[in-house]
This record gives structure tokens, C-alpha cells and sequence, in this order.
């Protein structure tokens, strides 16, 4: 199925096409810049609201959007007006896309009769919006009411963000304790002028079906992990000398999989980040350890003695049928396993990671995973829905996937919080990708005290970022949170390797903003 849209301003077309993304998710959207190629008629929706939306390949549909002086019109390929939006004289530009946005979400409702959860909301960091309200003091219901009028937002997901809002400052504030016992002091300035450390490890067992992560199967760089170490700790020596003084609030080693690492340089891993940071007074100390056939004893007891104080366990799903199709040769037994290992080792901070909407899946199926979950009691759950990204191997072989089938809802959601609050936990904080299954979200829940602080920064853009490793972006804040600049190291582990001191240059120069 292909889309075309004819619209002349390209400046707005990112978020034009995000939107139409979102109503047909399947669809080639392409622009055309002369509104002529509008023409041709639309294709013709299905009257049956079940099907709407979902058309044959070969359909095309065109539409035209003008964005004039006082107004914003979108019309269909016979030139019919399918929706308009007044546009108020003297308004700034962010809110002429807000119109631009909502004549369209209402012309392609009316289109297709699907209503999206999240409304004209397509941007990855939905909670933003109502943090920042918070922190100007604005109340719930001006916040609730806020979403719906100018993004259409549902009441349900609206009540989601403020919800997650208010805890994330909850956390930030100091009022809700972190699961060392600690808290964060200082508020909001005290974050704004620290930072936290991220480090990439961007080797696993084997690379799943749907991951788009810049990661290798470790077997393949055995050879080259003497100098991924050596240009992994350059990188981290840089940070310490630019943040001397400064110890950072939170650490998140991930990948990848750093468990994958063999037993040596996994040690080599975690001694590195003891020589170069003070983790004994960080607030959090996270290491993914992912894969549970990465996992055993000693493992865990090189992370305790090192003073990992949070891990994150991740079965994506507790049906082995599903695990074998999307390439993790493990098993639910193995899961289990791993975490009663992690238990007996004393870790008392416990994340997994579920997905929804895996291929082949039915609700029965995740229903079936979120009470294994349930069975085992862990203090944070994060619930993601599948994105279909275009470097996964999903993506690339869809068509042999596509017969399975890929189910997502807010039932299937509402079903995961359900299994979340049965454990005592509630959300925490949430973040959406672009082509996800339902046009949902991925949503972390955890107990009272075991909130993930370094989740809550990194998504809400509230603290300096300090990253070492393949792929890792360094985001310095500052400007009282206003303003950010990125230092994006290379993504190729091959290229990582000989480029070092380019990418400590960058972040050197993106770390010296803060003081202009």
C-alpha cells in the first residue's frame, strides 16, 4: 500500500509522517511536492470498521495538505475537504504543528474510524510534556485537560503520563528512596549539574529476531575484545578526567549483553568501571545481565562483590515456542533458573523485561508469561510493545512472519499492568519508538524504593549523560535542562576500534557547552 501526500512546506514533514505512519502502519508514505500529484482519486476504505485502515498492496491513497497564512487544510485526491483547522495570527511555530497536527489526526480519523491512543503524540518522550507542567506548577486536571485538547491524547494514556510524572519527581526530589537505600539530594539543581554514566558492551550470545541494536554475536569478535577494553577504557579515563571531582549518580552498563563477555573480561569490565568511578557512593549501580544462558553463580557473585546493586534479567517472553522462533537459545526453565540463582546470591533489586506482540503470540500466550513473572516476584517489570525496526531481521524477513501474526492491544497492556500492581508495583516511567505494535508504548513498573533511577534521567532528559562504547551517545544538559548537546559515538565495532580519539574529542567538546 503506498501513500502520497502532497504538501509543498517540507518543514513539517517528519512529524506529518509520523502521524500517517501511526493511522497505517504497513503503508509506503511518500511526499510530493507539487500538489498536483494529489490528483488521481483516494483509494477506497473498507465499511467494515474491523478492516478499516488495513488495505490491499496495491491500493494507493493520496492526500493534500496546504498550510495557508490563517489555516491548515487537509484534502483528499478528488480535492474534497476532509478537515481544517483555524490557525490563530501571532502563534508560535510549535503551534502551528499542533494545528497542522490535529486537522490531519481528524481528516485521517475520519478516514479510517481508528481513534490512537496517544493522539497526535509521536515523539518517543510523551511524560515530558506533563514533567515540565509539573515543575511550572500546574495541576493534574490542567494537565489532563492540556493533553486531550491539544494532542487528543485518550483520558487513559493522558492519566498515564501524570501519573508517571509525579512519581519521576517523587524520585528526583528525594521523596521515594532507591532500592540502595539512598536518595537523591539536592533536587533538581543537584541533577542538573552532575551526571550519569552509561557503558555499551555491544556483544551477545546471538542476535534476536527484532534487535536493532549495534551489537555482534561475541563469538565472532573474541579476537578483537583486547582492543574493544583498550578503547573502551581510554574512553572512560576521558570521562573521569572531564568530570573530575564528580562522582555519578547512576551507572548503567548494557548492550548487548554484558554477561555474554567471557569470564575475563567481564571481570576486566567491572574493575575498569571500580578504577575509574567511585561506585561505592553512586546511587545506582545497574548491569544488564540479560540472556540467562549468560548467567550462573559467578556471575552473579563477580557483580556482587563489585557492588552491582540493580540487575536486569530479561525473558521477552516465559513461551519457549517463542523463544526458539525469535533466536534465544534458552529456555522459560532457564529463566527461572537464573533468577532463583540471582536471589540466592543476595540481589534484592530485580528488573525483567517483557515484549508484546512477538510474532505468533496470541493474548493467552503473553497472559500465560505474565503470570510466570507473577510466580516469580520481581521488584521492576518493564513491559515493552515490538517496534518493527527497519535493521532488524524482522523487518527484512517479514513476509515469512507475517502468517503468524502480531498481537497487540490496550486489553493486552491493561492485562500486563494488571500482573505489574498484582506485585505491588506501578509505573515509573514509559518512552515510545517509532512503527510499535498497537501504536502503544513501552512501560517500566516497579515496587515503592526500586524505581530505575538512571530510566527516569535518560528518558526525561534531566541529567548529563557521560557514554563510553560502541554506539553510545553522550547527552550533556544544561541551561537549567533547556538545552542539550550530543556526542554520538560510532556505531560499527570495527570502526569503534580505530577511532577512539575522535570520539573522545566530541565528547570533550559537547561536555565544554555546559560552561560557555
Amino acid at each position: 500500500m503506498k501513500i502520497v501526500i502532497a504538501m509543498q512546506d517540507a518543514s513539517f514533514w517528519y512529524d506529518v509522517h509520523s502521524l500517517v505512519k501511526s493511522f497505517y502502519p504497513g503503508a509506503d508514505v511518500t511526499r510530493a511536492e507539487n500538489t498536483s500529484a494529489a490528483d488521481g482519486g483516494a483509494g477506497v476504505l473498507s465499511a467494515d470498521p474491523e478492516e478499516q485502515g488495513v488495505l490491499p498492496e496495491e491500493t494507493v491513497l493520496r492526500y493534500r495538505i496546504d498550510i495557508e497564512e490563517d489555516a491548515v487544510r487537509l484534502f483528499d485526491g478528488d480535492g474534497n475537504v476532509l478537515s481544517e483547522g483555524e490557525i490563530p495570527p501571532g502563534i508560535a511555530r510549535p503551534e502551528v504543528k499542533n494545528v497542522l497536527k490535529r486537522t490531519l489526526y481528524r481528516g485521517l480519523r475520519k478516514e479510517t474510524g481508528k481513534e490512537l491512543p496517544w493522539g497526535t503524540l509521536s515523539g518517543i518522550r510523551p511524560v515530558k510534556i506533563p514533567m515540565k507542567m509539573l515543575r511550572q506548577g500546574k495541576g493534574r486536571e490542567e494537565i489532563l485537560r492540556y493533553l486531550s485538547e491539544t494532542y487528543y491524547t485518550s483520558s487513559d494514556r493522558a492519566s498515564l503520563a501524570c501519573g508517571i510524572a509525579e512519581r519521576e519527581l517523587r524520585v528526583i526530589s528525594g521523596a521515594e528512596a532507591l532500592s540502595s537505600g539512598k536518595r537523591v539530594s539536592g533536587g533538581m539543581e543537584g541533577l542538573l549539574s552532575g551526571y550519569s554514566l552509561y557503558i555499551s558492551v555491544p556483544f551477545c550470545p546471538g542476535i534476536c529476531l527484532y534487535c536493532t541494536f549495534p551489537s555482534g554475536p561475541v563469538a565472532k569478535y573474541l579476537g578483537d575484545l583486547d582492543a574493544y577494553f583498550a578503547s573502551l577504557e581510554s574512553e572512560l579515563f576521558e570521562i573521569r578526567r572531564l568530570t573530575e571531582g564528580r562522582t555519578p549518580e547512576s551507572i548503567y552498563i548494557g548492550g548487548g549483553t554484558p554477561t555474554s563477555l567471557p569470564d575475563r573480561y567481564f571481570e576486566k569490565l567491572l574493575a575498569l568501571t571500580e578504577q575509574y568511578f567511585n561506585t561505592a557512593e553512586t546511587l545506582e549501580y545497574t548491569v544488564e545481565a540479560g540472556r540467562p544462558d549468560t548467567l550462573n553463580a559467578y556471575r552473579f557473585a563477580e557483580m556482587k562483590k563489585r557492588g552491582v546493586s540493580r540487575i536486569s534479567i530479561n525473558p521477552q517472553t516465559m513461551n519457549d515456542k517463542t523463544l526458539r522462533l525469535v533466536g534465544r537459545n534458552h529456555t522459560a526453565e532457564d529463566i527461572r533458573r537464573a533468577f532463583s540463582e540471582a536471589r540466592d546470591m543476595g540481589f534484592t533489586d530485580i528488573n525483567m523485561d517483557l515484549i508484546t506482540g512477538l510474532p505468533g503470540e496470541t493474548a493467552e500466550d503473553m497472559k500465560h508469561t505474565f503470570d510466570e513473572i507473577v510466580r516469580l516476584g520481581p521488584e521492576a517489570l518493564t513491559v515493552h510493545s515490538l517496534a518493527v525496526k527497519r535493521s532488524s531481521r524482522l523487518k527484512a524477513e517479514m513476509e515469512r512472519y507475517r502468517s503468524l501474526g502480531s498481537e497487540n492491544s490496550r486489553d493486552i497492556m491493561a492485562a500486563a499492568r494488571e500482573a505489574a500492581e498484582s506485585m505491588g508495583m506501578t509505573p515509573y516511567y514509559l518512552y515510545r519508538q517509532k512503527n510499535m505494535t498497537g501504536n502503544l508504548e513501552n512501560v517500566g513498573f516497579a515496587k515503592e524504593g526500586y524505581a530505575g533511577l538512571y530510566n527516569i534521567l535518560i528518558m526525561e532528559e534531566l541529567q548529563t549523560i557521560m557514554a563510553a562504547g560502541p554506539g553510545a551517545i553522550s547527552k550533556v544538559v544544561y541551561g537549567g535542562g533547556e538545552k542539550i548537546v550530543r556526542a554520538a559515538n560510532v556505531s560499527s565495532i570495527p570502526d569503534y576500534l580505530g577511532r577512539t580519539e575522535e570520539m573522545n574529542a566530541r565528547r570533550a567538546q559537547a561536555w565544554a557547552a555546559r560552561f560557555e
